[in-house]
């Protein structure tokens, strides 16, 4: 008994895995996945730098507040902010 090439072929495309539909599904999914993960560690970044920028300015804010309590001189409170 022989089997025809039809049926050999499909075996062999059964034994791949390429016949079952599912060929291609993980680069689809990465495709999907992708953006979605970059946008989570971008916001995460942004995120950071917010909070980086808010200590410096409550930093500033401190020690402008803690050299006008020392002096009467603006211009020593500006630089105290500045610096």
């Amino acid at each position: 008994m022989t089997t025809s090439p039809t049926a050999r072929s499909r075996g062999a495309i059964a034994i791949r895995g390429g016949g079952t539909g599912e060929r291609g599904t993980a680069t689809v999914e990465f495709a999907l996945v992708l953006p979605l993960v970059l946008t989570m560690a971008l916001a995460l970044v942004q995120v950071g730098l917010l909070v980086k920028d808010q200590l410096i300015v409550v930093g500033a804010a401190r020690a402008g507040a803690r050299e006008a309590a020392v002096t009467s001189d603006d211009a020593s409170v500006t630089q105290a902010v500045l610096d």
